[in-house]
């Protein structure tokens, strides 16, 4: 059993870092008739990066130089704040499960794949990436249509990195001293953004969540890694 994605994000705000933080205590201290978790599923990120205000800081228009994305920004970002938000939330929830369950819990944490901006959203929300980079000029002949040759590939380049900072928090110093059952799953192979044929709708329902089969594949790799050690080892001892 695995607390999971108990946050729309990270954290955009320090009072958004207070809220969150609370109601991750409160979701572990209302499991008194409930087992022990057999992890902590942490998934969150994603809204701060594509939220309008932090997306367009982060990529230069299309006609300046250089175009593309802002790369001191990017860093700041995703090597300063989130890195900070992640370390502050497993910290939080370590010490959480230790008073409730006497113990620290193993924690899973996932990146994303990489998105096409094909400009549709869900239903109550989106689309988020399209509207951005044609705001900043990155169109077709049309002056409208977001140029798929060119944001597929800068998508996958900004997610790409947020995924190389995830994969260094279970050996980061910092992550290790205050959990070192930390377990990074990569979720990119699990979804295409292959633009031929319009591949890539088989895996994407829409610009940022997957298909029924897309959902699938994702889940495979995080059962797949929940069958493994730290999480087994963990299991097997609470029996």
């Amino acid at each position: 059993r695995c607390l999971s994605d108990w946050s729309s994000d990270v954290c955009s705000s320090d009072l958004d870092m207070v809220k969150n933080l609370g109601t991750l205590d409160t979701v572990i201290n209302n499991m008194d008739d409930q087992p022990v978790p057999r992890a902590i599923l942490i998934s969150g990120g994603g809204n701060d990066i594509v939220q309008k205000e932090v997306f367009d800081g982060l990529l230069y228009p299309a006609d300046s130089k250089p175009n593309g994305w802002n790369w001191q920004k990017v860093q700041d970002l995703i090597d300063g704040d989130l890195r900070t938000a992640y370390i502050t939330l497993i910290s939080a929830a370590t010490g959480f499960c230790k008073t409730k369950f006497g113990t620290p819990l193993p924690v899973l944490i996932h990146g994303y794949a990489d998105p096409v901006p094909f400009d549709k959203g869900a239903i109550i929300a989106g689309p988020w990436l399209a509207p951005r980079f044609r705001e900043q000029g990155y169109v077709d002949d049309s002056g409208y249509t977001v140029d798929l040759e060119v944001c597929t590939p800068l998508s996958a380049t900004l997610i790409d990195y947020f995924n190389k900072m995830l994969a260094g928090l279970p050996t980061d110093q910092a992550m290790v001293a205050v959990n070192p059952n930390v377990v990074y799953v990569d979720l990119r192979p699990a979804l295409s953004n292959d633009l031929t044929n319009s591949n890539y709708k088989r895996s994407w329902s829409n610009e940022l969540h997957p298909t029924v089969d897309g959902f699938v594949a994702v889940t495979q790799l995080i059962v797949n890694a929940l069958n493994k050690p730290p999480f087994v080892v963990a299991r097997s001892r609470r029996r």
